[in-house]
């Protein structure tokens, strides 16, 4: 196995099942989803997580594209995250994965200078509510054909920065930075800010041995900064979920 943690992106018990046959340790759910199971639904997450022994690391896809974060009341946000932590708490979720491009999205009249003060303390009150669940806001950034907002590692990083709160960091999607044209070097510059990675093949799919110079590549940029933690594999599937995640664990040891 892996020096680092190797997980992958699924809500479903099935799956959880699947991440376990080829050596995963942990998965992210989606968070909206979790949010919206009903008892029965979740009682069996829950379940199917502790027998297997594949742990709900964290969650993705924070809020809806409905819910638009930079138009909604600090105390609006304030609930939202606080009504909503206790089932990922109950997984043993570890952070909580701020993308939701469409909620953070800049709306028409907002400046740039604007969404950034309230995104930024936004997070900082976060920070704070997070604290008390031991958790982690993990910052998304995503390219800019799916928001118009902190498109970049480095601007994550910026604002991760002026928060400045212990529980508020951001991930490097190596998918993002890459259609962004921004170097994955920029990771040396994140300290302890970078909680986390996001891993495919640059074209978004799930990589397979015949990809194996670029998932090589991609693993140099880790190796550069000495990260040994969680590595989670965000890939589109394109036919077949147990063959996909199958000939990615082929590649594991190259992981470390």
């Amino acid at each position: 196995m892996s020096k680092r943690s190797m997980g992958m992106c699924t809500t479903y018990p099935s799956e959880v099942r699947i991440l376990k046959n080829y050596g995963y340790e942990f998965y992210e759910a989606d968070f909206s989803v979790v949010r919206d199971m009903d008892d029965t639904a979740f009682e069996e997450l829950l379940a199917v997580s502790k027998e297997c022994g594949v742990r709900c690391d964290g969650m993705n896809c924070f809020a809806d594209p409905s819910m638009r974060l930079l138009q909604c009341s600090y105390e609006e946000l304030d609930e939202y995250l606080e009504k909503n932590l206790v089932r990922p708490k109950q997984l043993g979720a570890k952070y909580v994965v701020i993308g939701s491009g469409g909620a953070r999205r800049i709306p028409e009249g907002m400046s740039y200078e604007e969404a950034t003060e309230k995104f930024t303390t936004m997070l900082k009150r976060y920070g704070k509510i997070a604290e008390r669940y031991d958790v982690d806001i993990i910052l998304e950034p995503l390219f800019k054909k799916a928001c118009n907002f902190i498109n970049t590692f480095e601007e994550g990083l910026a604002i991760c920065k002026a928060v400045e709160h212990p529980r508020v960091g951001l991930l490097m999607d190596f998918f993002h930075s890459y259609q962004e044209n921004e170097p994955f070097s920029v990771m040396e510059k994140a300290g302890d800010y970078l909680k986390h990675i996001h891993f495919s093949a640059l074209d978004r799919r799930i990589p397979n041995p015949s990809d194996v110079e670029e998932v090589k590549r991609l693993i140099q940029a880790l190796d550069a900064i000495d990260y040994t933690g969680r590595v989670l594999l965000e890939g589109d599937v394109q036919a077949d979920f147990e063959a996909e995640v199958r000939d990615f664990s082929l590649l594991f040891p190259l992981f470390g």
